[in-house]
């Protein structure tokens, strides 16, 4: 069963591309949604081991492009207070294929009302050899959390043949916390800085959103951001979740939690993804 499950996934991500060269853009994404959501049912069944269970696949469709990744968190070591995991990603986009694993460490403050959190990544884009490593730090209580990561490149930085742009070094920090007026709403904010394989000034920009939830099912968020490559824009998403939703609030124990709350590093190797 484990090892059907297995080729099953491998099946499903070796038949896309061509699969989806043959259809129209509207079904190529219908083929997507539904392939993914196959495959994700497949690997969390309840007979699979648990690292398999911790493992997610997404399929897509960008300008035409086959996208796919794959995600894992794996749990090492679990207590009341601390808990040690190892985080993995492996995207393919624009024929080019990105790889990271890290590993991290939180633990429950003895006041219990914080959770603090470090936490080391490599990053590798397989198509150029180029290499990174970040280092960050997290903390989070019930309502805020506060997120800081530092890149640096191993070696050079790297140009691309087709004039696309490697993210290397940098910075980014994030803060998100409750409005202090409104009900059900909240406030995020981050700002960064990072230098690309093709540019010589560093990139700096920043990012503010609001957050607002009318009922258990709806988020409404408006925004605005801007950088040096940019002028300030301003967005407007909303969200809607089909299906139930879980009203019990969160509680600090659960920032522990590594399946609850993901290790967030703000932009990628690819610098057109940040």
């Amino acid at each position: 069963m484990k090892r059907q499950a297995v080729m099953k996934a491998c099946t499903f991500a070796f038949l896309l591309p061509f699969t989806l060269t043959a259809l129209a853009d509207e079904q190529s994404y219908k083929l997507a949604d539904r392939l993914t959501k196959l495959t994700n049912q497949t690997i969390s069944d309840h007979q699979r081991p648990i690292w398999l269970k911790n493992t997610t696949v997404k399929f897509g469709v960008a300008n035409e492009e086959t996208v796919w990744m794959v995600n894992t968190l794996q749990p090492v070591w679990q207590s009341r207070f601390e808990t040690v995991f190892l985080q993995g990603k492996l995207k393919q986009r624009y024929s080019r294929m990105v790889s990271n694993i890290g590993s991290g460490y939180r633990w429950l403050t003895a006041d219990n009302n914080l959770v603090l959190g470090l936490n080391g990544f490599y990053d590798q884009d397989v198509k150029t050899n180029a290499e990174r490593f970040s280092i960050g730090g997290e903390a989070f209580s019930e309502d805020t959390s506060v997120r800081a990561n530092v890149y640096n490149a191993i070696g050079e930085l790297t140009a691309l043949p087709d004039g696309q742009s490697l993210a290397l070094n940098g910075y980014d920090l994030k803060l998100e916390t409750p409005a202090p007026i409104f009900r059900n709403t909240r406030l995020s904010f981050k700002t960064y800085q990072w230098n690309t394989s093709t540019s010589i000034e560093p990139v700096q920009g920043w990012k503010t959103s609001i957050k607002t939830f009318p009922n258990n099912k709806l988020k409404v968020e408006l925004g605005a951001s801007s950088s040096t490559l940019a002028e300030t824009e301003v967005f407007l998403n909303l969200t809607y979740q089909f299906g139930k939703h879980n009203k019990q609030k969160s509680a600090i124990f659960d920032k522990l939690a590594p399946q609850r709350t993901r290790v967030v590093r703000e932009f990628a190797m690819q610098a057109e993804d940040s």
